[in-house]
């Protein structure tokens, strides 16, 4: 395994890379170059960006975030043909940036997209800062324009949100529909919602103050 140690706290950063860099370790020397150049640079990207999220934060009101209920959701699919007509023209569910994931073991099917990290590290990993903040939703967005399908990204991000498509040969993610996400319109069950960024637990305390309730009446 290859040892980022270019700079102090350098391989921390290149965690995510572990991979590519063992690709390149087959250059020799070259690859060796590349990779530290490239852990030098999201190092560098990642403390600006560190910077820049943070001043985000404290100067933008609070945002709104998807909210996901599993319980609720019947696996009807209406999510994914929402998102990928909304960003294609097309019903096409293998091109939504939300999925549906079917636990059979469990019976139990979730919808799952990206959460908006604030301190996204596939911002942070991104070598041409194509990866941005959208001012009015807070959503992490990729500029197509800038992408050049490095994958990086879809390495960097631990949850395995951001997919990369062969066909344009770039990558795609959640951007919340410019703050009016599709999929939570289509929903027929609302195991999607969207609600205030800080208010995301909401459900599950009334769910335990409900619980808590009953337990006190029953005793």
């Amino acid at each position: 395994m290859h040892d980022c140690s270019v700079e102090e706290g350098l391989a921390a950063v290149c965690r995510p890379f572990v991979a590519l860099c063992n690709r390149m370790l087959h250059c020799g020397m070259t690859g060796r170059r590349l990779c530290r150049m490239m852990c030098r640079r999201v190092h560098k990207i990642r403390t600006a960006h560190s910077r820049d999220t943070t001043k985000f934060m404290e100067e933008t009101p609070m945002q709104k975030s998807l909210h996901i209920d599993p319980a609720k959701c019947t696996g009807c699919l209406q999510c994914e043909m929402a998102c990928s007509y909304e960003h294609t023209g097309v019903i096409n569910p293998s091109k939504s940036r939300i999925k549906v994931f079917d636990f059979e073991h469990e019976g139990r099917k979730v919808p799952y997209t990206c959460t908006q990290c604030a301190d996204a590290w596939c911002m942070s990993a991104c070598p041409v800062e194509a990866i941005v903040i959208d001012a009015a939703t807070g959503a992490k967005i990729v500029k197509e324009a800038t992408c050049v399908g490095c994958k990086v990204c879809t390495i960097a991000c631990p949850f395995g949100t951001i997919n990369y498509m062969a066909d344009v040969g770039k990558v795609q993610k959640c951007d919340l529909c410019d703050g009016d996400p599709k999929c939570v319109s289509a929903c027929p069950t609302a195991a999607i919602t969207y609600v205030d960024a800080n208010w995301t637990g909401l459900d599950r305390m009334r769910a335990w103050a409900a619980k808590a309730n009953t337990s006190a009446v029953a005793a």
